[in-house]
Parts: C-alpha cells; sequence; structure tokens
C-alpha cells in the first residue's frame, strides 16, 4: 500500500462578492493535505464597491452648510474547512483537480459611515475637510460555509485556483436587528463569492 505524504498549501485569490449588494475583495487559504483530504482554514475580506448616501440628517448651519452621511459595507470572514479533491483526469479535462470543502465560518460585518459637512446647494462636500468615521451598525455571528475550487497545474508546485464559496448565518445577531443610529438597512444574513488567483505547494 503507497504511503501517503502530507503537504502544506497556501493560496490567494482576489474576486467579487455578494452581501446583499455587490463587493470586491480578497481571499486566502492555508491547509494540510494528506492523500484526497484536506483540513485547514480561509478567510475573506470585501468592502462595497460604493458608498451609499444617506443625505442630510437635519442640521442645517448659518453658513449654507448641512450635515450628511454616507455608509459603505465591510466584511470579513474566517473559518476552519474541511476537505475532499476529485480528479477529473478520467474526464479528459487536463490536469485539473476539483477540492469541495465546507466547514463553519466568524464573520464580521459593518456598515461604516462618514460624516461631513456639505453645501446645501450643490451637497458637494468641501474639498479640505475630512469626515467623522463612525459605526452606525455592526453583526458579528457564526455561519456556515461551503465552496468549491478548481485547480489548474501550471508547474510542480504552483496551480491556478478558480473558486466558489458561499456561507449563511447559523445563529442571528439580534444587535442587526436593533434600530441604528442612522437609518442603515439591515446587514446580510448570507453571502456568495467567486475569485480568481493561485495555490503554492511551500511543503515538502
Amino acid at each position: 500500500m503507497r504511503e501517503e505524504t502530507a503537504r502544506f498549501e497556501l493560496g490567494l485569490a482576489a474576486g467579487t462578492a455578494w452581501h446583499g449588494e455587490a463587493t470586491m475583495g480578497l481571499g486566502g487559504h492555508a491547509h494540510v493535505a494528506l492523500g484526497r483530504w484536506l483540513f485547514g482554514a480561509s478567510a475573506l475580506t470585501a468592502s462595497g464597491l460604493h458608498p451609499h448616501e444617506l443625505g442630510t440628517v437635519g442640521v442645517t448651519l448659518q453658513s449654507g452648510q448641512s450635515l450628511a452621511a454616507r455608509y459603505t459595507l465591510r466584511a470579513v470572514e474566517v473559518g476552519v474547512d474541511l476537505g475532499r479533491s476529485i480528479r477529473l483526469d478520467s474526464l479528459r479535462l487536463g490536469s485539473i483537480e476539483l477540492v469541495a470543502h465546507a466547514g463553519p465560518r466568524i464573520a464580521v460585518l459593518k456598515h461604516q459611515t462618514q460624516l461631513f459637512l456639505v453645501d446645501i446647494a450643490t451637497m458637494d462636500p468641501p474639498s479640505d475637510r475630512r469626515p467623522l468615521e463612525l459605526l452606525a451598525r455592526e453583526a458579528k455571528v457564526v455561519r456556515i460555509g461551503c465552496g468549491v475550487r478548481a485547480l489548474w497545474t501550471r508547474s510542480s508546485r504552483l496551480r491556478l485556483v478558480l473558486s466558489l464559496d458561499a456561507s449563511a448565518d447559523a445563529i442571528d445577531d439580534a444587535a442587526n436587528r436593533e434600530t441604528a443610529a442612522l437609518a442603515t438597512p439591515l446587514l446580510p444574513t448570507w453571502a456568495i463569492a467567486l475569485s480568481l488567483g493561485g495555490q503554492i505547494e511551500v511543503w515538502p
């Protein structure tokens, strides 16, 4: 019986994700592979493509300026994974390997909000003033995640990776249901991501 050799592999990718809105971000994974089985960790960070304007918040100054607000979605997920790989050589697709994986996640989502003065007539913020940063809404939840990676061999150690990942809340965060200081919507309870990157075998 052939003895299996353990391998330690690292991956990094960039792509897009849906967190109730389109976002862009980076993801990474690290795992130990023994034969067809893999055990490791993965992480994803994403940010909304553009800020959402909340308009003025009811404070008008004699100078003709008013206080306005906008927010941007930020999301971070970190988890552990158990996976299984399947080679597709028999399907004549070349040197391709599929890895299916699943595991628990810890997700932190927030609406990062900016307050700034704007001219009431034009609604443009002054260029010489930095906005005030504050947190309008935040959720910390446990999620169940899963995904599939397709790997193409580029060299003896480096492979191209196309990943599809999804996760959903396993436990509701009551703080997400509370009324926020500013009228931002509820944070999303699930996500799906598509990314492209590379994976390298670093040991042995």
